[in-house]
């Protein structure tokens, strides 16, 4: 099955084979982190993120506006439509690598800092967390 990866650290956009039917386990696996969906293209196809990736420190970071109009950290991995039976099984990614390299936007290393800050009423159990991100230069 063909899928597609983002890589902003070397920022490159390349194409894997990988045997067998594709899962979100196998996808999992590829990111090295926790799967995470980051947006539908108008024809089926789904980029899917490491959850996880702005929280591990400094990480390279990419974005594709006109799908999701947030920074998304470390690797992405395109996978074709779902299939429309009751299986939802994955397809091959069919999009060109030059129709996902229009639509990426490399945007360097980013590190995160997190602060908890707490909710205006002085309840403990009303704080949350602020990511502040800061980009370095671009490479």
């Amino acid at each position: 099955m063909r899928i597609i990866l983002i890589n902003p650290t070397d920022r490159s956009i390349t194409q894997e084979d990988v045997p067998g039917q594709v899962d979100r386990q196998a996808i999992n696996r590829r990111l090295g982190g926790s799967l995470c969906f980051a947006g539908k293209f108008s024809d089926g196809h789904t980029l899917y993120v490491d959850d996880d990736g702005l929280l591990k420190g400094e990480q390279d970071c990419f974005e594709m506006p006109l799908l999701y109009l947030r920074p998304l950290a470390g690797l992405g991995v395109i996978v074709g439509p779902e299939t429309e039976d009751e299986n939802e099984d994955i397809t091959d990614a069919t999009l060109s690598l030059q129709e996902v390299q229009n639509g990426v936007r490399w945007l360097g290393t980013m590190s995160i800092k997190i602060d908890s800050i707490q909710h205006e009423t002085g309840d403990p159990n009303m704080s949350h967390f602020e990511i502040q991100p800061t980009y370095k230069a671009v490479r």
